[in-house]
């Protein structure tokens, strides 16, 4: 997700300025949001044109959690979106972490070559800093996708295990310590494509609040974005694709990151989505290779 510091609650998301009207849902685009928005209501939607799709996670350095209840963590978070229906039917989209650890160390994506869809948790303010992240960031997710079709190409979910307090929360959640599955969840609808919201009943509204543990579980809200990106007979009924193969391309990428935007060479741009750590927005758009955009 993506975050800028303001004040002391945590913040998933995009922007300091809060939407002049609240979006039901919004999907991340290939443009930017205006300035001062959560959603951009121009260019292509953003979406996968594959039912299924893989991650795989870098492992964690710190054992303040058991490294197999991170991994039923994270397939927990993809399970709650693959769970919704559509007009009666399964959304059909499945995300499933592999069991082989990842080989890539930093958000990124290659035009030729294999790439992987990565979780990591980044334990170093230097790294963190110079990916030039904010700090009050919680959750950073980069898309890279196709600027001509939309199509999404890769995604990549860094956490913040620097200044964060991470735990796997069982009911309710210390004031003190950040959710992992809330984090994720609302990650994850990143990965989907879609945006932040200013309804703060949903899993992708742009705030939360430390010790928050309500965005587990989506709103209909949620549930309807997921539904209109992907509707009912999107895809095949088989899967047709693998996350470890040449990616699709054809006319470079973009990357975008909920919340703000930036742009480098060869057209890459950034949009942010972010879970933030106080009260604000911002995220690297990790541009594979190329030099960092700036935060607005």
């Amino acid at each position: 997700m993506t975050a800028r510091l303001l004040a002391a609650p945590l913040v998933l998301a995009a922007c300091l300025i809060a939407p002049d009207s609240v979006h039901a849902f919004c999907h991340l685009t290939t443009v930017d949001p205006p300035a001062g928005q959560l959603c951009s209501t121009t260019g292509l939607p953003l979406a996968w044109f594959d039912r299924c799709s893989s991650v795989a996670l870098l492992p964690r350095t710190k054992n303040s959690i058991p490294a197999e209840t991170i991994r039923t963590t994270i397939q927990s978070s993809f399970d709650t979106w693959s769970r919704v229906t559509c007009e009666g039917e399964p959304v059909g989209v499945v995300g499933e972490l592999v069991d082989a650890d990842a080989v890539e160390t930093e958000p990124r994506h290659a035009s030729v070559g294999s790439n992987q869809n990565v979780i990591m948790f980044v334990d170093s303010q230097a790294v963190w800093r110079a990916r030039m992240n904010p700090s009050a960031a919680i959750g950073l997710t980069s898309v890279f996708h196709s600027k001509k079709t939309g199509r999404i190409l890769g995604a990549d979910m860094e956490i913040n295990d620097w200044n964060v307090t991470l735990g796997v929360c069982r009911g309710t959640c210390p004031p003190s310590v950040t959710d992992l599955e809330n984090v994720l969840t609302h990650e994850v609808g990143h990965y989907y494509g879609l945006g932040h919201v200013a309804d703060d009943e949903a899993t992708m509204y742009f705030q939360a609040p430390a010790g928050d543990v309500q965005k587990r579980d989506l709103a209909p809200d949620d549930e309807a974005g997921l539904c209109d990106t992907y509707p009912t007979g999107t895809f095949p009924a088989e899967c047709t694709g693998s996350v470890f193969k040449d990616m699709y391309t054809d006319d470079g990428c973009g990357c975008s990151v909920p919340g703000h935007g930036r742009s480098v060479s060869r057209g890459w741009i950034g949009l942010a989505f972010g879970l933030l750590f106080a009260m604000g927005w911002r995220r690297r758009a990790g541009v594979m290779r190329r030099r960092s955009l700036n935060a607005r």
